[in-house]
């Protein structure tokens, strides 16, 4: 049932309550990402966070061959981490996962795409004991994510750069205030905002922190 012409019928952007990871094995369309358009074709695989507004269009009149795995990333990495390590730590971790919708070749990412083939496949045979084989296999996909995203964005305070800045405050709190603008006639919670800028409530409150301590002047200069 995977096999088809994806987006037939249909021209608006959904989302979903868990990450999104997908396989494309063949066919060519594009895969919209917030407000940007890829081209997708065979041998290459998306990841999308949560909340995040996405849509896959086949070309017209040509089939495409796609497998798909949903995956709560806060509460799996939740129950994983041990008791010793720190809250602030996972926190990170997962923010960081979150942080981005991806689509990639498989040669530009041979371990994680090798992964999420493998989860795929021990996902259709079902032995005996898979859903444990498989909690290592996502374990260790997550991690590379986080790997993957953590070198690419992640830079040292000191070496900052102004783009970083405003990935960190400014769009976060213009995701919010879009959020707002849309409901502002009904009760809002913190949680609410969080999720629709896909970080976790605690990571939001930071950033809504900073933004309340810059002055207009320093905001300004970052947008």
């Amino acid at each position: 049932k995977w096999i088809q012409e994806y987006g037939v019928g249909t021209d608006f952007l959904h989302f979903h309550n868990y990450m999104e990871i997908g396989y494309c094995y063949e066919g060519q369309g594009y895969l919209t990402l917030g407000e940007q358009d890829y081209r997708f074709s065979g041998n290459q695989f998306s990841i999308i966070p949560k909340n995040y507004p996405h849509t896959t269009m086949s070309d017209p009149g040509t089939l495409s061959r796609w497998e798909y795995l949903f995956v709560d990333v806060d509460g799996f990495l939740r129950k994983s981490y041990s008791e010793g390590e720190s809250v602030k730590k996972m926190e990170h971790v997962i923010d960081r996962i979150n942080s981005q919708a991806t689509l990639k070749n498989i040669d530009e990412s041979p371990k994680t795409a090798g992964i999420i083939r493998e989860i795929l496949n021990i996902m259709r045979k079902t032995e005996y004991l898979y859903m444990k084989e498989i909690n290592g296999f996502l374990l260790a996909l997550l991690i590379n994510v986080f790997r993957e995203y953590d070198t690419e964005n992640i830079e040292p305070d000191e070496q900052r750069t102004r783009e970083t800045m405003e990935n960190q405050i400014t769009i976060p709190i213009s995701r919010a205030l879009d959020y707002i603008s849309f409901h502002y006639n009904e009760p809002l919670k913190i949680g609410q905002l969080a999720d629709w800028c896909h970080i976790s409530e605690t990571h939001f409150r930071r950033v809504f922190s900073s933004y309340m301590q810059m002055s207009p002047l320093e905001y300004i200069n970052l947008v």
